[in-house]
């Protein structure tokens, strides 16, 4: 009964390293795979959620290009399907196009029903770093310490991986890439606050996410820095695009072993072996069968599982696909045939653009990491700092004076644990529902600008065309937020 316990549990294991996990990506900020912050695979904060928006994108459209850059382009994109083709990745339903709005992705070519496979992408054509093995690959000895690469999170690591696949910072006589027709089509940037100067941060009129942005300079700086010491022909913008490429294009999950099929071949044939010859009786075989494949397994899924094993991966072709907060397409694992694939959620017609979910995104993850805000998300969050301290001014008693949480308004109102908090200082919940409205008018009203004039300048062209549109979409999408709830309480 152990024995049958063990075996089961690592063909459940199997079996979920084709699910997702999404976005707790990381907390990281890649999506998670079904095994997942896939764009499932991944683990996020309650900040880092994505999802519904009016326009469905994970990318900024790209400017118009001359007719001789489009020549280009096209002949680059032609170049990566050869290459990927070659690859062993298999995408016969989609390609690459521009879109009209100009942006870039994928779109079908012939229908596409839901339960459909999307892309098909082998293991062995993919970049990826193990959280819990971090080990200096041996292509990279001499590129950066030993020392420097354990102590980088996942993301730099991965940045560190397409550097060199890219030739950045190396020898041209050295191991060549295999990546490159792949790298040749990634953006050249991205529109993130990362980039923005101080007066356009400013422009979100949101502290939490200005707060964050300024945190992700230090440590991108700090980490170049240390990189730099090792390898000085590092460059710092090159450095900076490839840790946003990483962070916009990874998803993560559970790390899965290849499974041995040649050990499995090998432990049936020396069943049947066995028993024909008469060396071993038939319950004997399978006995030993039994133990064997379960060690297999478990070696396989299982202690992977244990030791809390995660990998982030990028996946060509599958990181051409864009966003939808609401799609519930997601990138999963198939053991069995160490392959990343993507399984449709919808129908698509001929033309149509296709999409995937990134997870459960909120905006403040979107732009900072992905460059881009959906409107009407329904992942999105509100940030209030010091909750107990503005429920103790509207009249609470009790709570903590020290350490109070900050508490996260969604579409659905105030999380659970904060609403709790807020009824356990007043005596009814009427009147902490009261309390609660009211801080966040105040919220509302703490803005330099109210909803309706920032509605109207999104609405007219010369905002658009100036230099903080993104900023402007952002802050309208919380303030929205915060008057959506409020009709709620």
């Amino acid at each position: 009964m152990a024995l049958a316990a063990v075996v089961a549990a690592a063909m459940l294991s199997c079996h979920a390293a084709g699910e997702q996990v999404l976005l707790t990506n990381e907390r990281s900020t890649a999506p998670a795979f079904a095994a997942g912050h896939g764009r499932s695979l991944s683990g996020c904060s309650p900040l880092e959620g994505g999802a519904r928006r009016t326009c469905k994108r994970t990318r900024q459209p790209h400017h118009r290009m001359s007719p001789s850059m489009q020549t280009d382009q096209a002949r680059a994109w032609k170049s990566f399907e050869e290459w990927a083709e070659k690859a062993g990745i298999q995408n016969p339903t989609i390609k690459m196009s521009e879109f009209a709005s100009g942006l870039r992705g994928m779109k079908a070519i012939s229908p596409v029903s839901s339960g459909d496979i999307l892309v098909t992408v082998p293991s062995t054509s993919v970049l990826r770093v193990v959280k819990g093995q971090s080990r200096l690959p041996s292509r990279l000895k001499g590129y950066v310490s030993e020392g420097t690469w354990q102590g980088l999170e996942w993301w730099a690591q991965l940045a560190v991986l397409l550097l060199w696949e890219k030739g950045h910072a190396r020898s041209p006589s050295t191991e060549p890439s295999s990546f490159v027709r792949w790298i040749e089509v990634l953006p050249k940037s991205l529109s993130t606050p990362f980039h923005w100067n101080e007066e356009s941060v400013k422009e979100l009129q949101y502290q939490p996410l200005i707060d964050k942005i300024e945190k992700q300079k230090r440590e991108w700086r700090s980490i170049f820095d240390k990189i730099s010491c090792d390898n000085p022909q590092f460059q710092e913008a090159d450095f900076y695009n490839a840790c946003e490429m990483a962070r916009s294009r990874a998803f993560s999950g559970p790390y899965v072993g290849k499974l041995p099929k040649d050990q499995m071949f090998l432990t049936g044939l020396l069943v049947a072996l066995s028993t024909q010859l008469h060396l071993l009786e038939t319950s004997q075989a399978a006995l030993g069968a039994v133990l064997v494949v379960g060690g297999i397994l478990a070696n396989t899924f299982l202690l992977p599982n244990f030791l809390g094993l995660t990998h982030y991966v990028i996946a060509p072709m599958i990181d051409m696909i864009n966003h939808d907060g609401q799609s519930k397409s997601i990138v999963t694992y198939q053991a069995l045939q160490a392959a990343f694939e993507v399984q449709s959620s919808s129908n698509f017609n001929v033309g149509d653009q296709v999409f995937i979910s990134y997870g459960d995104r909120s905006n403040d993850q979107l732009l900072q990491y992905y460059g881009f805000v959906e409107m009407d998300n329904v992942h999105d969050l509100y940030e209030i700092a010091d909750l107990d301290g503005k429920l103790r001014k509207k009249g609470g008693k009790g709570g903590s004076e020290v350490g109070s949480k900050d508490a996260y308004v969604s579409p659905k109102g105030l999380d659970e644990e904060s609403m709790n908090r807020a009824k356990s200082l007043f005596p009814d919940e009427a009147s902490a529902r009261q309390a609660v409205k009211e801080i966040l008018q105040d919220e509302l009203n703490s803005f330099p600008t109210t909803l309706e004039e920032d509605e109207v300048a999104l609405r007219s062209r010369s905002a658009l065309q100036s230099s903080f549109p993104l900023a402007l979409s952002f802050r309208v999408s919380k303030k929205r937020l915060l008057h959506q709830v409020l009709q709620q309480l």
